[in-house]
């Protein structure tokens, strides 16, 4: 009987504690939950996770791992977010819930870089009636752009944008977005009228100026991109990173002031994104622009650092070297340029620019059997560039012909040339004078001139129209085209130095020296520079030993040739 009392009060005493642990089990629980949402209003996110842990740790709810999941989020442990949404998503069963849990799961995936299952969450939350349209729309929009599916954000964005009719910053990048769409759907004119709304809207959206300006870069509107370029630099200033990306634009700039052929303010430009940002990439593209503009040791020197910065890159390091060379031609430095050449094929004996470079070297310098020896080479190396090799086979029949006198190789060359380019204007032209002038076939040369002369025709004429007539022997009409280019490219600083430079070639071809000298001077006087070019310039043969034309040169400071020798 006592042990019966006993065992008795026993089970009781275990009971009675028992229900005690559940009670402290319960209110515990719950008192984490309330202290992890707590500190999630406080954004102590860490904090609201450790006490979500405490809390499932004795009792797990959907409700917790909702909370957890949020707090991991908001400190972007996206993957961890992800599990626990997975594991709240079981706890519920109606649709606000379902729809709320699929959306921050599929934005979780989306900052997880999970672009394609962002999406299918995405869908599940549409599915299930997400009561913020524009915000799905807007986000779905962005994973499928980021996935490079861009019909489908194009779609997307292009039906949340009016739901942020409110939110002009927001509803401008929106059309920021579908006009990149467009743009990578090859709808440039598309892309267009979607970046000129977004800035209709918000005229500061800086990089929205930073796109527009590259479609019209691609429209070869280059005046107008340096419009909307500039509108970039001026809003990007007070961005965040502004240095980065202000630098980024000043280079943009540079090279469509490049392709404008306005070359000191590219360099300026080049100059100041150095300035902005000292580590931005743009010693090459200096390097090209100083070459362009005539400041050849500048070249090189930005060059060389290119090279500096380029390390163990030998693709990249024999370009430079070669470019070196240009420069260093144009210089009528024709040693230095063989030697920069030379090292460029120590380091890669199969480049074939250089070859054809030497080859130009070693023409100018009169070692012509030297410059066909690598001409050769040059053919064997860009057997698959037909381009190419017509202009290499042009260049061999002006040397067999000009200064080897062997009409038979020249008009072999010619030929050759022709096959590969028939319907190209320059082919044409330098096919026609040849048979022209050498009278290998002045019938053929005739015709081929004519079709030159149509084809300028067609495209508003250039100097090819008047070249081609004058070796048809209408020297009037080969005249008046060049009056008229003058008068079209009067205010085009690069371009009217050249066509005053034509007009003295074309006189030198006509037998009048004295008009072409007086019109070297002039375009020496509109900065012409391109020493290297006179000093081969074939049309310019019967006046390169007056000494009226010699005087000229000193005046305007032509450099003294340094050929190279054996």
């Amino acid at each position: 009987m006592k042990i019966s009392i006993f065992i008795s009060k026993k089970v009781l005493s275990t009971s009675a504690f028992i229900l005690f642990f559940l009670a402290a089990y319960s209110q515990s629980s719950s008192s984490y939950d309330n202290l992890a949402k707590e500190a999630f209003d406080k954004k102590n996110y860490d904090l609201c996770i450790e006490y979500c842990n405490k809390s499932i740790a004795i009792q797990p709810s959907g409700w917790t791992y909702w909370e957890r999941a949020a707090a991991k989020y908001n400190s972007y442990k996206y993957s961890g977010a992800v599990e626990d949404y997975t594991s709240a998503i079981s706890y519920y069963s109606d649709f606000p819930s379902l729809a709320n849990l699929y959306f921050y799961r599929g934005e979780s995936y989306y900052f997880d870089f999970k672009y394609q299952l962002a999406i299918d969450d995405y869908n599940k939350a549409y599915n299930y009636n997400y009561n913020n349209y524009g915000t799905l729309y807007r986000a779905r929009a962005d994973a499928y752009y980021f996935l490079g599916n861009y019909t489908d954000a194009k779609s997307d964005y292009s039906k949340c944008v009016s739901y942020f009719s409110s939110d002009l910053k927001t509803q401008s990048n929106i059309y920021y977005y579908i006009g990149q769409c467009e743009k990578y759907l090859k709808n440039n004119d598309a892309s267009l009228i979607a970046f000129n709304k977004a800035l209709d809207i918000d005229p500061g959206n800086s990089k929205v100026y930073e796109l527009r300006a590259n479609i019209w870069a691609g429209k070869n509107n280059y005046t107008n991109a340096i419009d909307d370029i500039t509108k970039a630099i001026n809003y990007g200033k007070d961005q965040i990173l502004s240095n980065y990306f202000i630098a980024d634009d000043y280079k943009t700039r540079a090279g469509f002031y490049n392709n404008l052929r306005d070359y000191d303010q590219a360099i300026k430009d080049a100059e100041s994104a150095i300035a902005t940002d000292s580590l931005i990439e743009i010693n090459w593209d200096l390097g090209l622009y100083q070459h362009n503009g005539g400041y050849y040791k500048k070249a090189i020197e930005s060059y060389n650092k290119a090279i500096a910065a380029q390390k163990n890159d030998t693709e990249n390091i024999v370009l430079l070297i070669r470019n070196i060379s240009l420069c260093y031609r144009d210089m009528l430095d024709y040693r230095s340029a063989v030697d920069e050449v030379n090292k460029a094929l120590s380091m890669k004996m199969n480049f074939a620019n250089a070859y054809w470079s030497r080859a130009i070297y070693y023409n100018s310098s009169k070692l012509y059997q030297k410059a066909l020896d690598d001409y050769d080479k040059a053919i064997l190396l860009l057997a698959d560039n037909k381009i190419s090799l017509a202009s290499i086979y042009k260049e061999r029949g002006q040397l067999y012909y000009s200064k080897l006198k062997d009409i038979d190789k020249a008009a072999n060359n010619y030929t050759q040339m022709l096959s590969l380019n028939p319907d190209d204007e320059t082919t044409l032209y330098e096919y026609g004078r040849f048979m022209v002038q050498s009278k290998k076939n002045i019938e053929d040369g005739k015709v081929k001139l004519k079709l030159c002369a149509d084809k300028s025709l067609a495209r508003d004429t250039g100097s090819n129209y008047s070249y081609a007539k004058l070796f048809l022997g209408e020297k009037e009409a080969a005249f008046n085209n060049m009056w008229r280019l003058l008068d079209k490219y009067r205010n085009d600083k690069y371009q009217y130095k050249w066509e005053l430079h034509v007009v003295a070639c074309l006189y030198a071809l006509s037998d009048n020296p004295k008009k072409a000298i007086e019109y070297q001077e002039k375009a020496f006087k509109e900065g012409f520079y391109d020493f290297n070019h006179l000093l081969n310039d074939r049309d310019l043969i019967s006046i390169q030993n007056l000494a009226e034309y010699k005087a000229l040169l000193v005046k305007y400071k032509m450099p003294t040739p340094k050929y190279f020798v054996k």
